[in-house]
């Protein structure tokens, strides 16, 4: 587990999104048969990146246990700049009165210090 692999986990899960989705494409042919009518066939399937999708889902798992393993003041702060993605001014509403802007980030970035 790395501070930038942290950082990517919102870029992990568009991906991990991406390559679940169904692919569609439309071929054009004709049977074997007589008479050789030109037909067009849809398609369907999904990814076939199981490997680096694997991978992908392992890391997401990875960014998640460690979360979870953060002490409960630190876990808001770290899920909802890094897992969410808020900005610095979201993550402070978010965590109270008793927070402004800087003081999240700078316990954000004591929390990867002192972790990584």
């Amino acid at each position: 587990m790395t501070k930038e692999l942290l950082e990517q986990y919102p870029d992990i899960c568009a991906e991990i999104k991406r390559l679940e989705q169904p692919v569609t494409d439309t071929v054009s042919g004709s049977l074997p048969d007589y008479p050789y009518t030109q037909r067009t066939w849809t398609i369907r399937g999904v990814c076939l990146e199981t490997g680096y999708l694997d991978d992908l889902k392992a890391k997401k798992q990875e960014i998640l246990s460690f979360v979870q393993q953060l002490k409960l003041t630190e876990k808001p702060i770290v899920t909802y700049r890094a897992i969410y993605g808020l900005p610095w001014a979201r993550v402070a509403a978010k965590m109270g009165y008793r927070y402004t802007e800087q003081a999240v980030k700078k316990k954000y970035y004591r929390i990867l210090k002192k972790y990584f």
